[in-house]
């Protein structure tokens, strides 16, 4: 063989060389997981084609009050923040805050085009993107919209939602949110805070329990100033304090200029002893609404009972009524109310109601609504706790 050709057979199998090792992708860089991640879920808060009862601008104030915090902090310890805002119908952002340097810095990490909000399956595709973006060992979800609890998309006792816009194809309902957690690699969030209204009811509690340690959430509507960031980020970031976070609210709405606001952290883990006291209590119970039963909303006709206040004008067992009343006790874990409430349904001068008593968590069994009554015995609350 001649030198020349040892010398055509190297320079090939250089090349060849070469040649496959482009052929073979880079392993990606591994993506260290944080400690925790906190998703804020901002999904289209008005309808499709309009911006009639948008939050948006509310939204982009309680982001800047969360940055505001994490200054303040001078950290955002071993979490990762994640914002999930849409700025209209057709539109909307994954974001991530990060600080570093005395500021917050935030950065488009994806852009989503026609979102599903009521979609399972989107969100379980959001989720995922959360998880593989910012993964934790440890996952929490703050959700800002409207919201009228445990009531299904398109439900109307006046203008109500499960939670999202206000038209059915911004909606969602609480089930299809547990079934997108569970469904996604998320799996179990140490808590969802709704800063929407009417989602502190047993209904959605019991839904939830599967897919949350705790549900923070008003049992009445909520102002659109939403939950107090700026004092209470700190309280939720790292280790939550609950009490903190409620005490915190409180002070805020009573000096607010609208100072009204209810709010309710609600242990989830202990929703299935809950629901066996009720079974029992209901024997004693012939499902009226009492004279006088704690009613914390402003519709004509209630939908959201105060729980604690219902059981004990309508169970006629003293036993199993105690029994609701301790397992009640153990439910909520923090709870604070402001002495009147506002509601926009309401038909009258200033639209506020006295509160003279709340447990901090509602209960829709009595209702006679009719936007209610189709689905109130389908819900897997009823359900367990009715013979």
């Amino acid at each position: 063989m001649t030198k020349l050709l040892y010398y055509i057979i190297g320079i090939l199998v250089a090349v060849g060389g070469v040649a496959c090792g482009r052929e073979e992708p880079a392993a990606p860089e591994p993506v260290t997981p944080a400690r925790k991640t906190v998703l804020v879920y901002m999904p289209w808060s008005a309808g499709e084609g309009t911006t009639t009862g948008s939050l948006y601008d509310h939204f982009l104030r309680n982001i800047a009050d969360i940055e505001r915090a994490i200054v303040a902090e001078g950290t955002l310890g071993g979490t990762r923040l994640l914002v999930a805002i849409a700025n209209d119908y057709h539109h909307l952002d994954l974001i991530e805050v990060s600080y570093a340097g005395g500021v917050c810095r935030r950065d488009t990490l994806l852009a989503y085009t026609s979102p599903q909000y009521s979609s399972g399956q989107w969100l379980v595709t959001l989720f995922n993107q959360v998880a593989t973006t910012a993964p934790a060992s440890t996952y929490a979800l703050i959700v800002g919209a409207h919201g009228t609890g445990w009531l299904p998309p398109g439900s109307r006792p006046h203008r109500s939602r499960a939670f999202g816009g206000r038209t059915a194809s911004t909606q969602a309902d609480v089930t299809t949110l547990a079934a997108a957690i569970a469904a996604s690699r998320l799996r179990h969030l140490q808590f969802v805070c709704f800063d929407d209204c009417y989602m502190a009811n047993v209904e959605t509690a019991y839904a939830l329990r599967e897919v949350t340690d705790r549900l923070i959430a008003s049992t009445s509507e909520v102002m659109d100033a939403g939950l107090p960031y700026a004092d209470a980020w700190p309280h939720l970031y790292d280790e939550p304090d609950y009490r903190a976070v409620c005490d915190l609210f409180l002070q805020f709405y009573n000096r607010y200029r609208m100072p009204y606001g209810t709010l309710s952290v609600i242990d989830c883990t202990v929703m299935d002893s809950l629901a066996a006291a009720m079974l029992a209590a209901n024997d004693a119970v012939d499902g009226s609404a009492p004279e006088g039963v704690q009613a914390l909303d402003g519709f004509g006709k209630t939908v959201f009972y105060d729980m604690g206040d219902y059981v004990a004008r309508a169970c006629g067992d003293a036993a199993a009524a105690a029994a609701v009343k301790a397992a009640l006790d153990r439910a909520v874990v923090a709870t604070c109310c402001t002495p009147a409430l506002y509601s926009v349904y309401l038909d009258t001068y200033d639209r506020t109601f006295f509160v003279n008593t709340t447990c901090g968590l509602t209960i829709s069994d009595p209702t006679v609504n009719e936007a209610a009554l189709p689905t109130l015995r389908s819900t897997a609350w009823w359900q367990a706790t009715h013979r």
